[in-house]
């Protein structure tokens, strides 16, 4: 008797959970205040989780997790605007679309990268260090300024500046005088390279040293070559 009991209570329990994870979420909630009214889609624990559509005052499509956009989505406004791309807590943030609706104009349109919710350029980073040889320890890329447009190269061992020989720079725009490249277009590509004295070596010997860096934005542009574990 007691088995028997113990068996109809489990089969009642697994009978309401089906029902339960049957039901339509109508108290699935979405946490931003602008699509709050209306909710289709996946949940989890009473909350917006997988992909669906929230409707308000704004509308947006696509994934959610915790009850918030999050992942890869699509924003309309009321006024008309569009953001297609990513999304983190509510945010945008990662790489996406802003379609500007403008009254009686063509559309303004931005591409690009966004980070809590703020558009932070074309490009997710303005610069990329694509390959470095063993030898040099790392790089530091610096923005100094908006102008010139130009790239200074300095080579460093221990805070100090490290004698060189050899220096060759190979790009796919502007011209380059003895250690400051003037750039004529970006994004510029360049491949660095150089012989100096190793850190470990004995009398005259020199090591090459090699790196290629891309850079996107415009700008007065710093590369500094460390030098210190080698």
């Amino acid at each position: 008797m007691n088995r028997l009991r113990k068996l109809m209570i489990a089969l009642t329990a697994l009978l309401f959970l089906s029902s339960w994870q049957l039901l339509p979420d109508d108290d699935c909630k979405v946490l931003l205040p602008k699509i709050s009214e209306k909710y289709d889609g996946d949940c989890k624990r009473g909350k917006a989780h997988g992909e669906g559509i929230a409707v308000g005052e704004d509308t947006y499509e696509g994934e959610f997790k915790k009850g918030l956009p999050e992942g890869n989505g699509t924003y309309t406004w009321s006024n008309g605007n569009v953001y297609k791309g990513n999304w983190k807590d509510g945010l945008k943030d990662g790489e996406g679309q802003l379609v500007i609706n403008r009254e009686n104009q063509p559309d303004s349109v931005v591409v690009g990268f966004w980070k809590d919710d703020e558009y932070i350029g074309k490009y997710e980073k303005p610069y990329e260090v694509e390959s470095k040889s063993s030898n040099i320890n790392k790089l530091v890329i610096t923005k100094k300024s908006l102008t010139p447009s130009q790239v200074e190269i300095i080579i460093m061992r221990k805070n100090s500046t490290v004698g060189i020989s050899n220096l060759r720079v190979n790009s796919n725009a502007g011209t380059f005088y003895d250690k400051r490249f003037v750039v004529d277009k970006f994004p510029l590509e360049m491949e660095i390279e150089f012989d100096s004295k190793s850190a470990t070596g004995f009398g005259a010997a020199k090591e090459k040293f090699t790196c290629e860096v891309k850079i996107f934005e415009a700008g007065n542009w710093q590369i500094t070559i460390d030098l210190s574990n080698v």
